[in-house]
């Protein structure tokens, strides 16, 4: 049976992604980490029943990703609520970290405005949602501790409970981020505004939009305007695409799952559907990366499996 390392060979792509990320074949990729033991890298910080493979394809290209960086840079990683990306990026740190990096992370949850204002601000969208959609976002706070972060390596970040307010969450206070490698998550992490004609577009897996829906799409347009200096800031992208926007129901069912058998609070079933609802459709699906387009795209399915990766350009 052949390894973890080994099976990314079947995965569309992979081999042009080692490529770029300066080995000169998938089976020195593949021989280097073998060499080291990769997949037992911070195994402390991985979930119970992880997947060898997912770590194989996503973890390690990411780790390579970050060593091929000079100096202090930022790195952002796009990816739909509940696919992962979140303890992904607690490993990543952990690993980067036995590896004699120094890495955070940073989610764009963590800017959310605070109670009062974040209800004001999602005020009036057609799906009620809490929290999540463009616009829910101290944008102005973000860029000051990024390019503190860049100019003096450190800086205090806000930190988000969703667990309070009855699980539409509040500020927790702050935390210092103090790193030369810092890592953005968020799910829409490089979305840019898109074409008019564009409004009307929609996912075939998914019921189409409705008309509130549709008239709500110029608040997003204006809304994606100010995160863009953000992602000016950034020295690299990833991606982590779902090959149908559907799956991300169940990812996200799972997950608020997970925060309430964590800390005993969540969404009910109809502030759970309706928030999934405005992350697959408040934004064209065209549109997620037409901001800072990403470098590299890694094509998830509903398992949690890597299908193809595509580089920027390719």
């Amino acid at each position: 049976m052949s390894s973890p390392l080994e099976r990314c060979r079947e995965i569309a792509g992979f081999e042009v992604l080692v490529g770029a990320l300066g080995y000169a074949s998938l089976a020195d990729w593949v021989a280097r980490w073998a060499a080291i033991d990769g997949l037992s890298l911070a195994r402390e910080a991985w979930p119970v029943g992880v997947d060898f493979t997912w770590m194989a394809s996503v973890g390690l290209p990411l780790l390579d990703q970050l060593q091929q960086f000079q100096g202090r840079s930022l790195l952002g990683l796009a990816a739909m609520p509940g696919c992962g990306k979140s303890t992904l990026c607690a490993w990543a740190k952990a690993a980067a970290a036995s590896l004699g990096m120094a890495v955070e992370v940073v989610s764009l949850d963590d800017f959310y405005f605070e109670g009062q204002a974040l209800d004001a601000a999602m005020d009036g969208n057609p799906w009620r949602a809490p929290r999540g959609i463009p616009g829910s976002h101290d944008v102005e706070l973000m860029l000051r501790c990024l390019r503190q972060w860049r100019s003096e390596g450190s800086c205090e970040a806000p930190v988000f409970d969703k667990a309070l307010r009855q699980g539409r969450g509040d500020r927790a206070g702050t935390r210092l981020l103090k790193a030369d490698l810092l890592i953005l998550e968020g799910w829409f992490v490089g979305a840019g505004p898109w074409a008019a004609a564009r409004h009307g577009e929609e996912s075939a897996d998914l019921t189409p939009l409705t008309h509130a829906e549709l008239a709500y799409r110029p608040v997003i347009q204006r809304n994606v305007l100010p995160y863009q200096e953000v992602w000016r800031q950034l020295d690299g992208l990833w991606q982590l695409s779902p090959t149908t926007l559907s799956t991300v129901t169940g990812w996200k069912r799972q997950q608020n799952l997970s925060q309430q058998q964590q800390t005993g609070s969540g969404l009910a079933e109809h502030e759970l559907e309706t928030m999934t609802r405005s992350l697959q459709v408040c934004i064209p699906e065209s549109a997620l990366v037409s901001g800072r387009s990403a470098d590299v795209v890694l094509r998830v399915n509903a398992q949690r499996q890597v299908e193809e990766v595509r580089l920027a350009g390719g």
